[in-house]
């Protein structure tokens, strides 16, 4: 595992299909280019406010993360992908938001500070169903 190239994405399922999410170099670049957007920006809004922020700009970067990890997607097919996500009962807007959360926050941390990460977020998550439980 030492040799291996951290190569930060996550998983989106929708529908049952199996998405790949990774912010390349490259699409960081188009997004300047076609959206003068900085998505470092963009992610701490996110961050900030817990929220999509802005829906163009939420589906522009849902359309660079889906090209970045692989899938040859349309603009046009990313704004499909992102209606059945959030009409899916299985992931929902929710666990969109979270997904392209979780792929940003890999682009812009080391291995290591992803791990952290996602401890955390697992920590969370936790603390959070152990509430829900203690309510009922």
């Amino acid at each position: 595992m030492g040799n291996q190239k951290f190569i930060p994405s996550t998983q989106l399922i929708v529908d049952g299909d199996i998405y790949n999410l990774r912010l390349s170099r490259y699409m960081r670049l188009q997004l300047e280019k076609e959206y003068s957007m900085n998505v470092q920006r963009y992610y701490s809004m996110m961050c900030v406010n817990g929220n999509v922020v802005d829906e163009y700009q939420f589906a522009a970067v849902v359309w660079a993360l889906l090209r970045g990890g692989g899938q040859k997607v349309s603009k046009e097919r990313a704004c499909d992908i992102i209606e059945e996500a959030v009409n899916d009962e299985e992931c929902g807007i929710i666990k969109l938001f979270e997904s392209v959360l979780e792929a940003l926050s890999a682009a812009f941390m080391n291995e290591e500070q992803f791990k952290e990460y996602k401890r955390l977020i697992e920590v969370y998550k936790s603390s959070e169903s152990k509430e829900d439980t203690e309510k009922k």
